[in-house]
């Protein structure tokens, strides 16, 4: 009679435990791999992202430069028609604007404010509220402290209630506190804030476009019957604004708001502020 072997409850034990322990440096394995893996992306996009915010301000450096030179001014458009300006084997989109093609957030009237949320893109009943939002909150300030200005910077209006983060990104790029006045110098201004004009239509703006874009056209006539609201007036502070992105895709905007001074002091800078690219607009 042939004897049957005994099995050993101590390496079944011992087998059992060895195969829980694989299992579990295997699943410590794969965690520690996707936390790898998720440090090497985080830094991968910060690299990405500084790459593009150096780029964007050597950007704006070189719009700022040929601002001081008083013989690259002369042939500067600063109507912000981009230039393309290689840096590091990378394109950066560079434009020049002057500030008096802009809406004046503490001149500008409620209508203006109201066509130009409109032409942003915003509803008509949202754009009427916040057109009213922001000449109450200027009547509000002006009850107060009647010698100054609501406004002191356009970043200020996110102050006015209702503001939020969205609209203030559609309209930031086409408002200033430079000028002064409700005016603005069509020669320079987008078609967003000749739009706020009170009585612009599409077809006064198509006319007047073309004719601008159109060296031997008389750009200095106003579009239609609109002379109240437009100014020929030059005004020395303009905005260089440099869009960039680094190798990964990230985007990055620039914007400095700059006045020109005298050979003393070739320019100085008034604003240094991150702008919105495109696809933080919508």
């Amino acid at each position: 009679m042939t004897a049957v072997p005994q099995r050993d409850p101590e390496r079944g034990v011992a087998l059992l435990l060895v195969l829980w322990v694989m299992a579990l440096l295997a699943v410590i394995a794969v965690a520690v791999t996707a936390d790898v893996r998720a440090d090497l992306k985080i830094a991968r996009n910060r690299v990405d992202s500084a790459q593009a915010r150096a780029l964007a301000e050597g950007g704006v450096w070189w719009g700022i430069e040929r601002l001081a030179d008083a013989e690259a001014r002369k042939t500067l458009r600063v109507d912000g028609t981009p230039y393309t300006v290689s840096l590091d084997g990378r394109d950066i989109a560079v434009a020049i604007e002057n500030e008096g093609g802009k809406l004046d957030i503490n001149a500008a009237s409620a209508d203006m404010f109201e066509r130009l949320f409109i032409a942003a893109g915003l509803p008509r009943d949202h754009a009427a509220r916040l057109a009213l939002a922001i000449e109450d909150y200027r009547a509000s300030f002006r009850s107060r402290r009647p010698n100054a200005r609501p406004f002191a910077a356009i970043e200020e209006i996110r102050r006015v209630p209702g503001l939020g983060p969205q609209a203030y990104a559609r309209i930031a790029h086409f408002l200033t506190v430079a000028t002064g006045e409700a005016r603005v110098n069509p020669l320079t201004a987008p078609r967003e804030v000749l739009s706020a004009m009170p009585g612009m239509t599409p077809r006064l703006m198509d006319d007047y476009f073309a004719r601008r874009n159109t060296p031997a056209a008389p750009a200095d006539q106003p579009p239609g019957d609109l002379i109240d609201y437009l100014t020929w007036r030059a005004t020395e502070v303009v905005t260089v604004r440099a869009t960039a992105r680094g190798a990964g895709g990230a985007a990055y905007v620039r914007e400095a708001v700059v006045t020109l001074a005298d050979e003393t002091h070739p320019y100085r800078i008034l604003a240094w502020r991150q702008g919105f690219a495109e696809s933080d607009d919508e």
